[in-house]
């Protein structure tokens, strides 16, 4: 065969694959109202008011009980006074070893800088200090509650007429007094 020569072939062709139909799936039909469901549960209406007016009941009944818990109700004065002195002393021998059988007279600081220039035993005192006098240990602490520590701690003594001094020569006129009485 010469360059110049041409093969031709008689080929013929295949016919072109013709496509088949796919046939897709049509989905479910989704649930109308008047299918059934799974599960039913029946409650009736008599059941649902008694759960409903237990709840209720049970609500009153807490929020009674956490007034009654906050308003001390039905104490008097020197009952709630005695309460704060205990919560007090209870905080207070936390820190330090205090005094037993011996209640304290109560003090709360409201003029500290005044304290501070008429005795050393409140130099680092500020207001809102409670002042904590045990007179048959005789002894002062003075006890800061919002950071709950210790100031300080100082010797007392009482003279003659029963007054009550702390380190000698101090004035609690500048404290508001809170005494307890057992």
């Amino acid at each position: 065969m010469k360059k110049s020569e041409k093969i031709t072939a008689n080929v013929e062709a295949a016919p072109a694959p013709t496509p088949t139909p796919i046939s897709i799936p049509t989905p479910a039909p989704l649930p109308t109202p008047t299918s059934r469901p799974l599960l039913t549960i029946h409650i009736s209406r008599r059941v649902v008011k008694r759960i409903a007016l237990l709840l209720v009941a049970l609500l009153i009944i807490l929020g009674l009980a956490r007034f009654f818990h906050f308003h001390n109700w039905g104490l008097s004065p020197e009952q709630i006074q005695q309460q704060q002195v205990s919560a007090l002393v209870q905080k207070v021998s936390a820190l330090i070893l205090l005094p037993v059988g011996d209640t304290p007279i109560v003090a709360t600081v409201s003029d500290a800088a005044s304290l501070k220039s008429q005795q050393s035993f409140y130099q680092n005192a500020s207001n809102g200090d409670v002042l904590m006098i045990y007179t048959q240990a005789q002894r002062a602490i003075l006890y800061r509650p919002s950071v709950n520590k210790i100031i300080n701690v100082g010797p007392i003594y009482i003279n003659q007429n029963g007054t009550t001094q702390e380190s000698a020569t101090t004035d609690t006129s500048k404290a508001t007094s809170t005494p307890s009485h057992k």
